[in-house]
């Protein structure tokens, strides 16, 4: 089954952080597109590892199909697949890709500069992905 009619305004929606977590995700973000601007040469390399990572950041924070999103878009299968609602493996592999990929780039850039905010990327990052993750298994009862 194709995705359902999605519109700005539903994605807009989707997009507006509606938590905690949700602002610790956009700071992570903001320091990655920083930690981008911040290279004194081009590298495709870490560009292309920067832009994954801000990908990631919103694919996690639109939550496809999760049961509080806005959006819808699908059935069957498709939903399953994009499905990332803070529990599937898809969202744990989302967010590794948020904390690791900003922390090769800050390995190997020579701007000192955008060391600072792709450091700051990488804690924001660790911070939302093993926070939430605790915070989902005390309320599932999971964690002792």
């Amino acid at each position: 089954m194709f995705p359902a009619a999605i519109t700005i305004s539903s994605l807009l929606a989707a997009l507006a952080p509606s938590s905690f977590w949700g602002f610790i995700l956009y700071i992570a973000l903001i320091m990655d597109v920083l930690t981008m601007l911040l290279q004194k040469e081009s590298n495709l390399m870490l560009t292309i590892f920067l832009a994954i990572s801000i990908l990631a950041a919103f694919l996690d924070e639109l939550g496809l199909n999760a049961s509080n999103s806005q959006l819808d878009i699908g059935t069957g299968i498709f939903k399953q697949v994009m499905t990332t609602d803070g529990s599937s493996f898809a969202n744990w592999m989302i967010g590794v890709l948020m904390v690791v990929l900003p922390m090769v780039v800050v390995g190997m850039t020579t701007a000192p500069k955008s060391r600072v905010p792709g450091i700051l990327a990488v804690i924001a990052a660790a911070l939302y992905v093993f926070g939430r993750w605790v915070v989902l298994q005390i309320l599932h009862g999971q964690l002792v």
